[in-house]
């Protein structure tokens, strides 16, 4: 039986579930001017804002294990979330409070319905509130989609930070690098520093020109060279966590200006701490076989998953099973995990953006080996890993959505 107090988490946390029918919606009007109705909780505390297309949520949570280790009360938002929708807000690495959620939620229910505030602007509010109740030194958070109509977007942040820059929400964001750099490049704000990460050289330069008509500092990047003399601290595999680990750096050392006392002993006790479900995790299955969970969806972060994947395990192969959403250009990413399959297990998704598997599996048109699909991904993880003998492995790679169902179901699927 139900306590009180899970009572009213279960129906807070149905109530903001509800909220995904209103769908996405751009633009910073509801926010701001819910934003304001909650008296601007988000410009309690100094901020850090980061945008891009891959590498943002990585970038976001080493800054703050970093910070963390630096002393400071840290609060980090990011999305979407794998299991819990409360893994999206965290101070100093612990999930939001299930009581705050709940009394949020029970004294701004029927703002909330008057204002028709959608889920992520839900998210964004409870984020910002929780932040100034529980008096954080300073919160990082993460872009959910582009930049410019984000509701992220009413930070006040003390520097901006963009990571790479690909192709993905191209129905929303544009279909060419420079118009998607447009839209992260809104996070600019008028003389407030910024770092830019490793991207394309088009939209470097859309950036560029954004950030000088806005007056907006551009920081040196760190260099490879002094990412990598740090990077054997690093908990998060592959190629692309230093591109990563150098934008993050980068705004360390803004920080440190600011007045922020980070000692490098902190930035090695932070990337030690770093915890990112999800980004290529390595877990042991039965017979000495391996499982690697990702959330690579689209082709830039399929490239670096296969990257990372053969560096580690050259010449070796895997069990994929993978789920993707709609609105996403599929062919040309799964032709790169046709180099490292040796059978495809197409699923599909518990969302109703899932990508239909059969439509999925016709992509594969190249690949000669079993390809099989099963609609629900949890027996399509269990089919996949049901067959592995002795040192063989299965990768499990896509949405959110996917790797969220595996490590949801875990218990069941792995002893």
């Amino acid at each position: 039986m139900k306590t009180v107090a899970q009572a009213r988490f279960h129906a807070a946390e149905k109530f903001i579930a509800s909220r995904e029918f209103f769908g996405m919606k751009l633009g910073l009007e509801n926010i701001t001017e819910y934003a304001a109705a909650l008296g601007n909780p988000q410009l309690n505390y100094p901020s850090v804002h980061i945008a891009g297309t891959n590498g943002k949520g990585s970038t976001v949570v080493t800054v703050g294990a970093i910070l963390r280790q630096a002393g400071y009360k840290t609060g980090i938002f990011t999305s979407p979330h794998l299991v819990d929708f409360r893994e999206r807000i965290r101070v100093d690495g612990q999930k939001i409070e299930k009581r705050f959620v709940s009394a949020f939620v029970e004294r701004q229910r029927n703002e909330i319905r008057r204002r028709r505030i959608t889920y992520f602007e839900v998210m964004v509010a409870l984020a910002a509130s929780y932040f100034a109740s529980r008096k954080v030194d300073i919160a990082i958070f993460e872009t959910g989609l582009g930049g410019r109509l984000d509701a992220t977007n009413i930070l006040d942040p003390l520097v901006c930070g963009i990571s790479e820059i690909s192709f993905d929400h191209t129905s929303i964001l544009g279909a060419t690098l420079p118009k998607i750099a447009r839209e992260k490049g809104g996070i600019f704000k008028q003389g407030i520093s910024a770092a830019l990460g490793v991207m394309p050289q088009r939209a470097r330069q859309t950036l560029q020109r954004i950030a000088h008509s806005r007056a907006v500092p551009l920081l040196k990047l760190v260099t490879c060279q002094a990412a990598l003399k740090l990077s054997a601290s690093m908990r998060l595999p592959g190629a692309c966590q230093i591109d990563n680990l150098r934008l993050a750096l980068t705004i360390i050392k803004q920080l440190r200006r600011a007045g922020y006392t980070i000692p490098d002993s902190a930035v090695q006790r932070g990337l030690c701490a770093v915890r990112w479900p999800g980004r290529f995790q390595i877990l042991r299955g039965v017979n000495g076989s391996t499982i690697i969970l990702d959330v690579a969806h689209n082709e830039s972060s399929i490239r670096a998953a296969v990257q990372t994947f053969r560096e580690r395990y050259p010449g070796r192969r895997a069990v994929i099973v993978v789920g993707l959403v709609k609105n996403k250009s599929h062919k040309n990413a799964l032709a790169l995990l046709e180099k490292i399959a040796q059978e495809f297990v197409v699923t599909r998704l518990q969302t109703r953006r899932t990508l239909e598997p059969e439509e999925l599996a016709s992509c594969l048109t190249d690949f000669d080996g079993p390809v099989t699909i099963v609609r629900s991904p949890r027996r399509a993880a269990a089919r996949a890993l049901a067959g592995l003998g002795h040192e063989e492995m299965a990768l499990i790679i896509g949405s959110h959505y996917l790797v969220g169902d595996f490590l949801k179901n875990r218990s069941s699927l792995l002893p």
